[in-house]
């Protein structure tokens, strides 16, 4: 693509496409550059009065963003596309924008938005004769109902997208369908239709490639063989839904091979291995869990920020026929408001930041008194009777310095100054052990390695260590800083 670009000199539809379809590599990449190129496509689409370019950036960047984690701003691309669309009159566009923000809406959890979209893109792929297209809409509306255990009509629109895709010759749809169906089976309690339909769904995946289904089909199949008490051909089944799920490197489809794994395992007695698995299912369930509440809170900052712009058009119609000296008033009360506003917060964050360099000190403090006692430990040792020794000794197994509880309140603190800054420590790293993620935040904090090292309670030189694994977990060059990619993690964070 880059000799593509190269080439392609001249500012016209050929270059813009191109650099479309570079941005849209970029997102395969954790640090590749997408604005680089949307901006220039934008740019070059605007002074040539090219609408398609301008629609087929809001699509890229709807994408970059609800695989992001920002749903909300993916959405606000879409309905800008919609509205190019429309325009353009782009019925075939307008119909993939529809049923893009019907997914984008269903990843909210906004089942009658996703239904409405999803609807009015059947419609449009109906009036464009796309008989492929019309298969996949009518499985996103039954996967909706199956989701809301409206089985009836999922039952209804698997079927009706199951002729079409035999009409069609879709394999990929029969695939995902007889995979769909099966799994309704299954809810039903009728165990062998379901698993005569998963393996009927098999060779339609593997045929395509379809790395994902496969995941979800052995998935699938693995429960059946649970309920079934078959726990050998359980764990057999979510081995293989683990394997494909790693290669998509698709962190749900990972998350229910886990539980599959864990589940068989427990079934077999090898409680071993099964809390091994259980323990990896918690750390990207939190992983995943934490990236939820984050689109949770910009689906309110949106709402919150859509009641705002309703509230400013009406007082806009109210506002029109006043006199100007009453719209100065306002704005002069305005002014002030606003200004005691921003005092509050200001003051709210400076009492934040108090609070959390108070969890500090608090944790120095205690850290610096186990070193003290231990010093003391050690004159004991060598100085006192067998008694006195037994004696001092059971009394500092009575100290509990730097409680789980400490730690809790620290992290509140933290947390507060620095919003969803380990929320997306853990998603950009769900490898990442509570231990690194305490260090992370201690070296976001700039403490110094001998303050680290008294907080925690071990040595200098194993803060060293720490810090070093860390920064092989983060892959970072050997000129590339912790404190450089932290800054930038949570400088990306605020701007979100």
């Amino acid at each position: 693509m880059n000799t593509v670009l190269e080439a392609l000199t001249e500012e016209d539809t050929s270059r813009v496409n191109a650099l479309i379809e570079m941005g849209s590599i970029q997102t395969y990449f954790a640090k590749g550059d997408v604005f680089k190129y949307t901006d220039e496509a934008s740019a070059i689409s605007e002074k040539i009065g090219y609408v398609t370019g301008l629609i087929e950036v809001d699509f890229l960047l709807a994408y970059y963003y609800e695989h992001s984690g920002n749903s909300m701003k993916a959405l606000e691309y879409l309905h800008d596309a919609l509205g190019k669309c429309k325009e353009s009159n782009d019925r075939q566009r307008m119909a993939e924008c529809c049923n893009y923000l019907g997914l984008v809406h269903e990843s909210l959890g906004q089942d009658k938005e996703a239904l409405e979209y999803y609807k009015e893109s059947l419609s449009l792929w109906r009036s464009l004769k796309n008989r492929r297209m019309e298969s996949l809409l009518l499985g996103n509306i039954a996967h909706v109902y199956a989701e809301n255990e409206d089985n009836k009509k999922a039952f209804e629109y698997y079927n009706r997208s199951f002729e079409i895709a035999k009409e069609t010759n879709d394999d990929i749809r029969l695939g995902s369908t007889y995979n769909a169906l099966g799994k309704l089976y299954y809810k039903e309690g009728e165990l062998d239709k379901a698993l005569e339909y998963q393996k009927i769904a098999l060779p339609y995946a593997t045929k395509k490639e379809e790395i994902i289904l496969i995941s979800r089909i052995y998935c699938a199949i693995s429960a059946i063989h649970l309920v079934k008490e078959n726990a050998q051909k359980a764990r057999a089944s979510a081995e293989q839904s683990l394997h494909f799920a790693s290669l998509a490197g698709s962190k749900h489809d990972i998350l229910d091979a886990y539980k599959g794994m864990h589940q068989a395992l427990y079934a077999l007695g090898d409680y071993e291995n099964a809390f091994s698995y259980q323990s990896r299912y918690i750390g990207l369930h939190d992983s995943l869990k934490n990236m939820q509440n984050v689109k949770e809170i910009e689906k309110l900052k949106h709402s919150h920020n859509m009641e705002l712009v309703d509230e400013r058009h009406k007082a806009n119609l109210l506002r029109r026929n006043a006199l100007i000296g009453v719209l100065v008033a306002l704005l002069i009360i305005g002014f002030f408001i606003f200004n005691r506003r921003y005092l509050l917060m200001k003051k709210r964050l400076d009492n934040k930041r108090q609070l959390l360099q108070y969890s500090i000190r608090n944790l120095k403090e205690k850290s610096e008194l186990v070193e003290k006692v231990n010093k003391e430990l050690q004159i004991f040792k060598q100085n006192a009777t067998h008694d006195v020794k037994i004696k001092k000794f059971n009394r500092v197994l009575q100290f509990n310095i730097v409680t789980d509880d400490d730690w809790e309140n620290f992290k509140k603190a933290f947390e507060d100054v620095y919003p969803n800054f380990i929320a997306s420590l853990r998603y950009h790293y769900p490898n990442l052990t509570t231990s690194e993620i305490r260090q992370a935040a201690l070296i976001k904090m700039k403490l110094t390695i001998k303050e680290t090292a008294s907080i925690l309670g071990i040595t200098g030189e194993s803060v060293k260590k720490s810090r070093h694994r860390l920064k092989k977990k983060l892959e970072l060059d050997e000129n590339e800083s912790i404190e450089e990619v932290l800054e930038r993690l949570h400088a990306s964070v605020s701007d979100d």
